[in-house]
C-alpha cells in the first residue's frame, strides 16, 4: 500500500475544501436567486466580495496579478458553461 507523504495529503485537503467551498457558494447563490435576487446582480456582489477578502488575505498587488491571469481563461471561455468542471 503507498504511503501518502504530507504534500499528497495537504493537496487531497486542499482539493476537499475547494469542493466544499464551491458546494457553498453554489447553494447560497440558488438560495439568492430563489428568493427573487437578479442572477447578474447576485454574481456581481459575489465577486466584490470574493475580491475584498482576497485583498485582505492577500493585498491589492497579488489580487491584481490573479485577476490579470484569470482575464485571459475570460477570454479563452475557461468560465463558460460549457466549460464548468465539477
Amino acid at each position: 500500500m503507498p504511503v501518502m507523504t504530507p504534500i499528497v495529503f495537504e493537496r487531497y485537503e486542499s482539493e476537499d475544501q475547494r469542493h466544499a467551498a464551491r458546494d457553498l457558494v453554489t447553494e447560497a447563490f440558488v438560495e439568492a436567486v430563489q428568493s427573487g435576487i437578479d442572477p447578474e446582480r447576485m454574481a456581481e456582489e459575489a465577486m466584490s466580495c470574493a475580491l475584498r477578502e482576497l485583498v485582505a488575505l492577500r493585498g491589492e498587488a497579488a489580487v491584481a496579478r490573479q485577476l490579470e491571469a484569470m482575464s485571459v481563461d475570460v477570454e479563452i471561455g475557461a468560465f463558460s458553461a460549457h466549460m464548468r468542471r465539477n
